[in-house]
């Protein structure tokens, strides 16, 4: 989160639901409960709802939409698969548009 300026005493100053939302996304926590569905090193892009943060690599495959409390909406686990993911979690269906409450957009490479 520090890298991303997301720490509490970054510039940005980000909230704590900006915060929560930016570790779930980094930690692939779909169901918001401290359940992580990445490892280490597993290739994701992620962009902030402000631009502030862009990937350095393509964006191809919508993986999911973020927010406090986990995935908004999922389309491509990063690791995990689908049928492992103890929570049910919508279909963003490709659509890779920022909505309100999305603070993360995730794509995998």
């Amino acid at each position: 989160m520090k890298m991303m300026d997301y720490a509490p005493s970054g510039a940005r100053h980000a909230d704590l639901e900006q915060r929560k939302a930016t570790l779930r996304m980094v930690t692939a926590d779909y169901c918001g409960d401290g359940t992580p569905y990445t490892v280490d090193g597993t290739p994701v892009a992620w962009r902030n709802a402000s631009g502030s943060v862009v990937p350095g690599v393509a964006e191809n495959s919508l993986e999911a939409k973020w927010g406090p409390d986990g995935a908004l909406c999922l389309d491509d686990p990063r690791y995990a698969d689908p049928a492992s993911i103890h929570c049910a979690v919508p279909a963003c269906s490709g659509n890779g548009s920022f909505g309100p409450g999305v603070e993360w957009r995730t794509m995998l490479p």
